[in-house]
């Protein structure tokens, strides 16, 4: 038995193992106990947010992800337009990313913000900025305005977005303007703000100092230094607030559940919402109260009749001063890192590294003994080292890679840009170029390779992909002249020819949610795939051709915590012969 297929045998032996320990349960859905709020939408798994009343209008986002293939998490975000009057939804527009700010309507555009990579970030872990965007509503064209690592932004009728950022150089948030001259630093606050609005000619801010918690308060541009006047100061947390009128709309849980509040800048009184509905956030419109409440499934949009019960809570907090120092926060005594290399799998198959410094590796003795390690060297350097028992000389054979991602993007459009190299030392000198195309529903990665030891050697390949909630159709394709072209587990003999073409088609699809573990082994399987298949392989030397089909299994592994595996199990068939195989998922 191959090497291989022995490693795939034992983990499907875990699967068994850990479904004979382990017995799911279904929960049932159950009836909505909310008898008097009105359901708007439902998000299952997902989130509803950044709610917005303008213009007749209320407009939220709504982030999905999907999980159309092993290990490959999409986030899809839309902008919802929906109407009171006719109770309809219209999606504006489907974007990737999310969203970390809030959002907000200024005449007939909207403005929100995208989460985006930084590029210039050093860490091994790439850090994110985000990107403010302006959507208008007669034209439906989306502009870029600016990107910038902000926390909050508000657009003023002028034009110009205040907007706030994290102070590197201590705690608290500096104060920036952006306009048609560019960008420009206001002030800085010893507070850190999370959120900003306005008020008439004020500003109003969601902060907190070193040691308290999230209040509302007036904030003051005008000085040399940030002044901040408490409106709600309580040792609980407020946030997601909303300006509407006279009065600030926010979400706190000063009753030990997440509800509703309102707040009059002029009465001063505090009046709670949804008494009976715990509210993430909410936004009054009309008669009626728009808030987004937590269910078994996810996240859903209600409105109900807008009800506000006076209450009076205790809003004297204890001030806390710290006196620590910046050698309290050092982490002392800090394990050696070597010792984060202890393999949690072991014997025949060692599997181990460190999550921190993006190191792992992978030693099997399965009758043939083979090691892997791979190293992320930086956040734009990735290296691969793979020895191994070459089964038809029976000598060692170890083959370097590396990789480096030239550009990176969480944004619709040309997303990775990859450039690597692979070796045996021997007689595969492999340089490649990879690009990926991505969008909220579909996929298109192009690559180029070649073999120097070879004269004219390519090997061309494109992906595309389109996705649906569960599922996706994937189509590949690969054209390769003088270029070793090894037989896969579920390909005939064709495949080995080293002149000739490719043409891949699935239909992969969710068939269960598994979500189950064991901790010797370590390992968690999540859920289990199925995929309808039809390969066509042509040899352009001999003219030899084969036309197969079949269906397998795929299984969504991780290894000691990180480390994702995939094996699939399927049979397949040429019209002649039939064989079943197992073997690990290729790219997908």
């Amino acid at each position: 038995m191959k090497e291989k297929t022995k490693f795939i045998f034992i983990l499907l032996c875990f699967v068994i193992i850990g479904f004979s320990n382990n017995v799911l349960a279904a929960e049932s859905d159950g009836k909505d106990q909310r008898t008097v709020a009105q359901v708007i939408a439902k998000n299952e798994g997902g989130r509803i947010y950044n709610l917005v009343a303008a213009n007749d209008k209320i407009y939220y986002l709504k982030g999905v992800n999907y999980y159309p293939t092993p290990f490959n998490s999409r986030a899809e975000l839309s902008l919802i337009e929906y109407n009171p009057i006719s109770s309809q939804k219209k999606i504006l527009k489907r974007m990737k990313s999310t969203s970390a700010t809030s959002m907000q309507v200024v005449g007939n555009k909207i403005y929100y913000s995208l989460v985006e990579l930084d590029r210039e970030s050093k860490n091994l872990s790439r850090d994110t900025l985000n990107v403010l965007y302006s959507y208008d509503l007669i034209t439906a064209k989306n502009i870029e305005i600016f990107r910038d690592n902000f926390k909050d932004f508000v657009v003023l009728d002028t034009g110009e977005v205040i907007y706030t950022k994290n102070n590197k150089e201590e705690f608290g948030s500096q104060l920036w303007r952006y306009s048609s001259k560019g960008k420009e630093k206001l002030n800085i606050s010893d507070e850190f703000i999370k959120e900003i609005t306005i008020y008439q000619d004020k500003f109003i801010v969601v902060s907190k100092n070193e040691t308290g918690s999230w209040n509302i308060n007036y904030l003051n541009l005008a000085k040399d230094k940030v002044a901040l006047k408490p409106i709600i100061d309580t040792s609980y947390t407020e946030k997601f607030i909303k300006i509407v009128d006279n009065s600030i709309y926010f979400s706190a849980d000063y009753d030990g559940n997440y509800s509703g509040y309102s707040y009059n800048l002029i009465t001063k009184e505090l009046s709670q919402l949804s008494k009976n509905h715990p509210s993430i956030e909410g936004i009054p419109y009309q008669d009626k109260y728009y808030f987004v409440s937590l269910n078994r499934q996810g996240q859903t949009l209600y409105k109900e009749k807008l009800d506000m019960m006076p209450i009076t809570i205790a809003i004297e907090k204890k001030r806390l001063t710290s006196e620590n120092t910046a050698d309290d926060y050092k982490v002392k005594n800090r394990k050696d890192q070597l010792g984060l290399f202890k393999p949690l799998i072991k014997f025949p198959i060692f599997i181990g590294g460190n999550i921190f410094t993006g190191n792992y590796y992978v030693i099997k003795y399965l009758g043939d003994f083979s090691v892997n390690f791979e190293s992320k060297l930086s956040n734009s350097l990735y290296l691969g080292i793979s020895s191994f028992e070459d089964e038809d000389d029976d000598k060692i054979t170890t083959e370097v890679s590396l990789n480096s991602p030239l550009y990176l993007s969480k944004l619709s459009g040309l997303s990775v840009v990859k450039l690597g190299y692979s070796t045996d030392f021997n007689e595969k000198f492999n340089p490649n170029l990879a690009a990926s195309f991505s969008y909220p529903r579909q996929d298109i990665v192009v690559s180029e390779e070649v073999n120097l030891k070879e004269e004219s050697s390519t090997n061309t390949k494109l992906l595309y992909r389109y996705i649906f909630d569960n599922s996706s159709i994937v189509l590949q394709s690969k054209r390769y002249y003088n270029f070793e072209n090894e037989e896969g587990s579920r390909t005939f003999s064709s495949a080995e020819a080293d002149n000739g073409y490719q043409l891949n088609l699935d239909y992969i699809h969710k068939l269960k949610e598994v979500r189950n573990n064991l901790w010797s082994p370590n390992y968690f399987l999540k859920d289990i795939y199925g995929s309808i298949f039809m390969d066509y392989s042509k040899d352009l030397n001999e003219g030899n051709y084969d036309f197969s089909g079949g269906y397998e299994l795929l299984f969504e592994f991780k290894f000691a915590k990180y480390i994702p595996v995939v094996p699939r199990l399927g049979i397949t068939s040429n019209g002649e012969d039939f064989k079943g195989y197992l073997g690990i998922q290729g790219d997908f």
